[in-house]
């Protein structure tokens, strides 16, 4: 540690915790120490000196951890009598932009300050500059318990803190609003109809470049654009870029120069586009790039807020890559009508949090990575690249003693190691114009202008082409280090190419399931990479992990390559994709046949600091290994961890195997006893004769002649035991039964499906089995009325002597959490989306055993099986809103203590449950083996030094940053881990006692 600190700035950081004890390591750093630091230390380190902060507080992640160091706070020591407002004003503004750390803190003489920085400053709206604008709830917590934000932070708990609900929200951030901003704006100009789509897409995301080189500028204040620049292209003499877009043809000559000035054809407009812009009126665009208006709200004073030397270069991609979707969305929605949804869209907003955790796992920040190739083989708006790109950068710098590439150095890396594929060709345009600034991003304002001559990457690494082309021509099979990416979840082959490679591919394996795009992506990406190189791809999780009928083709994919981490974004479906609607998985392999190793399947959990894309928080709970041979046998092992993992396999072992299913028994009746089962009827196409007003004279015609006169995809049928018929529909059945009252006659006169082969389902004595988990049950009723249904339910009808047996086939499914929670795990559909419907298959597949003390569950199963239909399941579908992250109470702590005694007792006999201690966000738990501890216990007060006493021999474990941590000290167990009621479930007991015994037979005891 530099010995420059002063002892006041070090006394001011050891009150807050954020200084180490001697010997300890540390969360901060200082920047006059970059030198000396760690290489993602180092980065921030430089970032943070350029916004002229002393230290940096991180978010650090336990030993073995991939990830990289997150910057969380700046920390300024302001030794003036008064504090400088208007600096730390224009300073918030800058981190606002910039986005790399939420917090600022200011120590001044005995005060802390604090700013918010993923909220905007106040502006003057007379100077239009940033007022200082402080975080006042904080800086009132800070002043009566100066280590909470540093413990909090430092154990990622404060995001969760429901008294900061809404201060780190994402929607207030710049990039967010930005991207906003320009969304709504795009909207309006396309009503506007004055430019096609392509082309108002291709303009404004120019116009940002512009708007970007024009506020770059380096400390002596040299611009990109000298004073003047934009007056050269101005009929008026206009030194603006807005009156460049009033006056017509000025932009286009801007755009001319600048297409010379840096070549690769970034600037480059084609003689369409010229013809567009020269005959449009662009006075709206004039008016936005002025930004006298918010466009969202219509109030004052709108790019005053932006600075775009400071915001993420990312920022180029996200805009394209929404411009995109948007487009996309529209066209499907268009062919799919209903069906239509955001997540039915090939093109999703990748957010750069998740970019840069997926880089962290596969691209290693080190000199020798300099001389991969990395590929996205559909790079889109080239998110992935450019992180790629930024972080090749910094190997160029380790390996060249952390020098500054020069422009040429810089272009070197791109030529050499940066590829991407596209069958949009606007796509591998904005790829490149996101490298460009990215490449720009690197260099002082003057050279941009004088020296730079961007290459057209689009001739040689970023090809417009269908990737499945370029998979046939072999020209760049064992090529690539590293592909990586997020390819297009369609389910069809949308290409020739594809079709083909598809059809090639399934002579020698399962077919592709749901005709998955992705799926085909990630297994030929495994062509392309060189011998042991590494396979990085987002997928759909439902064909990858959860579909019952993907299970051939899965189990292929993991014996054929060496597919070692699954990380399974399932839980964040709407939340880690803009707005789109999608269950995703990243998986990692690499070119070589399968191991033998163990797959770590990584599951994450819905919180506040995830939604609000601040950080990926996970913990050992969500770690699981998974041998290669379960993945053929066992169907449920990806959802049994998704609902915790541990010992739910061996329950769920017990249960399935060689245990006859609920589908068994009723074939078995079928056959032998003349019973029916099946779902019930469905309208699909005959749902538009049935609204028609005529629909009873239809009645009377031949159904080939509706077919064909209506255009029906088949042909409408007639069904008399149903039309008439008492009908029960989905909101008439819960699991109290039927409402009565909402069962009446059925009003549809034609369907697509009849039943009328087992018609006797809507026949009493039938049981009626909603398809859906309602709370703790599926619903099922035993109905004595004939009653019609659609194919929501399934019908079981049997004769009047079989009425028990139906009755004891309503009583398993109404009155346990046992068949909901069974069902969970075996249906594709369910937890994969955040809805609780069931496939027909799902329930047919639920163990139904003659002798039901076959399936009776012992002490753990049965806490297991209420953890998950009470708190789990919840979990799942409310995601931050679940009351599972509410703080645990005295009875969630007892009922905790007590289950992790009973595990450890039949081995060791006297352990017992002590008095929790409570640790702000954080609760330690004792556990002594014995009647009286060996050794003096902490009080409230002292329980944190005491602790960290504890863990100072023990290097590779740091209290709050282990977020979950065990220490044995003579005979007391020391269990810490934060105050959610889901630390503190008795199913977590189960995994911390298993993992207690496992620890303690390792001491030899």
């Amino acid at each position: 540690m530099s010995g420059l600190i002063d002892n006041k700035f070090r006394d001011e950081l050891n009150s807050l915790e954020m200084l180490p004890t001697a010997g300890e390591p540390t969360s901060l750093f200082f920047v006059a120490d970059k030198e000396s630091a760690e290489a993602h230390i180092r980065i921030a380190l430089e970032q943070a000196e350029s916004y002229e902060a002393h230290a940096v507080f991180f978010r650090m992640f336990p030993e073995g951890d991939k990830r990289a160091p997150i910057p969380q706070i700046y920390v300024y020591h302001d030794t003036d009598l008064s504090l400088n407002e208007s600096r730390y004003a224009r300073i918030h503004l800058r981190l606002w932009n910039a986005g790399v750390v939420p917090l600022v803190f200011i120590l001044t003489a005995g005060q802390v300050k604090i700013i918010n920085c993923r909220q905007e400053p106040g502006i003057d709206k007379t100077t239009n500059g940033p007022v200082y604008t402080h975080f006042h709830m904080l800086e009132k917590m800070v002043a009566a318990n100066r280590a909470f934000v540093a413990r909090e932070v430092a154990a990622g708990t404060l995001w969760e803190d429901p008294k900061f609900k809404n201060d780190f929200a994402l929607e207030k951030t710049a990039y967010y609003k930005l991207l906003s901003h320009l969304n709504t704006f795009r909207q309006k100009l396309l009503k506007l109809e004055i430019l096609s789509e392509p082309t108002v897409n291709r303009i404004l995301v120019m116009a940002i470049l512009v708007k970007y080189l024009n506020d770059r500028k380096d400390s002596a204040e040299n611009r990109v654009f000298e004073q003047g620049f934009l007056r050269r292209f101005s009929h008026a003499n206009n030194d603006d870029l807005e009156a460049l877009f009033r006056e017509k043809g000025s932009c286009i000559r801007l755009f001319d120069h600048l297409s010379k000035q840096f070549n690769g054809g970034i600037f480059e407009l084609n003689d369409n586009e010229k013809i567009e812009l020269g005959q449009a009126d662009l006075s709206p665009i004039a008016d936005f790039l002025k930004g006298d208006l918010d466009p969202n709200s219509g109030q004052m004073l709108f790019w005053p807020l932006y600075s775009f030397q400071d915001l993420p270069v990312e920022l180029i991609s996200n805009i394209y890559e929404e411009f995109l979707a948007k487009k996309d969305f529209k066209t499907k929605k268009k062919d799919l009508g209903r069906e239509a949804h955001s997540s039915d869209k090939g093109v999703v907003y990748t957010p750069p949090m998740l970019v840069d955790f997926l880089l962290d796992q596969c691209l290693p920040l080190r000199a020798e990575t300099l001389s991969w190739k990395i590929l996205d083989p559909a790079c889109g708006s080239g998110i992935f690249l450019v992180g790629a790109f930024k972080r090749l950068i910094q190997c160029w710098r380790i390996a060249n003693n952390w020098k500054q590439p020069t422009h040429n150095d810089l272009k070197k890396i791109l030529n050499h190691s940066i590829f991407g594929f596209d069958e949009k060709p606007e796509a591998v345009l904005i790829t490149a114009f996101s490298l460009c600034v990215a490449l720009c991003d690197e260099l002082e304002p003057l050279v941009i202008w004088k020296e730079l001559k961007f290459d057209n990457l689009q001739k040689r690494n970023l090809l417009a082409k269908d990737f499945f082309e370029i998979v046939e021509s072999g020209k760049f099979d064992n090529h690539f280090d590293l592909i990586i990416g997020n390819p297009p979840f369609e389910s069809k082959l949308t290409t020739p190419a594809a079709k083909r490679v598809e059809a090639a591919s399934a002579t020698n394996r399962p077919k592709l399931p749901d005709t998955q795009l992705a799926l085909l992506f990630l297994e030929q990406s495994f062509r392309l990479a060189h011998k042991d190189a590494a396979v990085c791809l987002i997928q759909p999780a439902g064909p990858l992990l959860y579909n019952g009928n993907a299970l051939p083709f899965r189990s292929y994919l993991f014996e054929q390559f060496d597919i070692t981490q699954v990380f399974d974004f399932t839980p964040l479906e709407g939340a880690l994709f803009s707005k789109a609607q999608v269950a995703a998985a990243a998986i990692i392999g690499s070119n070589a046949p399968a191991s033998e190793d163990k797959i770590l399947h990584v599951t994450f959990r819905r919180t506040k600091a995830i939604k609000e894309k601040l950080l990926f928080e996970l913990d050992p709970y969500d770690f699981h290994w998974i041998t290669r041979n379960s993945i053929a046998k066992r169907q449920y092992v990806w959802k049994a961890n998704l609902l915790g993992g541990g010992r739910l396999h061996r329950m769920l072992d017990r249960l399935f195997t060689d245990t006859p299913t609920l589908g068994d028994y009723l074939k078995n009746k079928k056959t032998n006893d003349g019973w029916q089962f099946g779902e019930g009827f469905t309208e699909g196409g005959a749902s538009k004769l049935n609204k028609l007003q005529n629909v009873v004279e239809l009645t009377k015609l031949e159904p080939t002649f509706l077919r064909h006169e209506y255009k029906l995809k088949s042909t409408p049928k007639l069904a008399p035991w149903i039309t008439g018929k008492p009908h029960i529909q989905a909101k008439s059945l819960s699991a109290n039964g039927i409402k009565r009252n909402a069962v009446t006659p059925c009003k549809l006169l034609f369907f697509h499906r009849t039943c009328n082969s087992n018609k006797s389902i809507f026949e009493p004595p039938h049981v009626i089995i909603k398809k859906i988990v309602d709370g703790v049950s599926i619903p099922a009723v035993l109905s004595d009325q004939k009653m019609v249904f659609c194919k929501r339910f399934i019908g079981i009808h049997a004769p009047n002597i079989d009425s028990d047996k139906l009755k004891k086939i309503v009583m398993r499914l109404n009155e346990s959490y046992l068949y909901s929670v069974l069902a969970a795990t075996v249906s594709s559909e369910m937890l994969v989306k955040r809805a609780t419907a069931l496939l027909k298959n799902d329930i047919m597949a639920l163990p139904y055993p003659h002798d039901t003390q076959d399936i009776d569950l012992n002490f753990w199963e049965q806490a297991l099986v209420e953890d998950i239909g009470k708190h789990l399941i919840n979990f799942r579908q409310l995601g931050e809103k679940s009351s599972i992250l509410s703080k645990a109470n005295d009875s969630d702590l007892r009922s905790f203590g007590e289950m992790y005694c009973n595990i450890l007792n039949p081995v060791y006999k006297e352990f017992r449950p002590l008095p929790p201690i409570p640790m702000g966000s954080f609760i330690c738990y004792l556990f002594c083996f014995g009647d009286t501890p060996q050794l003096e216990l902490p009080q409230e007060d002292t329980v944190v030094p005491y602790l960290e006493k504890l863990l100072h021999h023990q290097p590779s474990s740091r209290l709050f940053i282990n977020r979950i941590l065990r220490l044995y000290e003579q005979n007391v167990i020391f269990m810490i881990k934060p105050n959610q009621k889901r630390y503190w479930l008795r199913s977590i007991a189960l995994r911390d006692a298993d993992e207690t015994l496992i620890d303690l037979l390792g001491q030899g005891y």
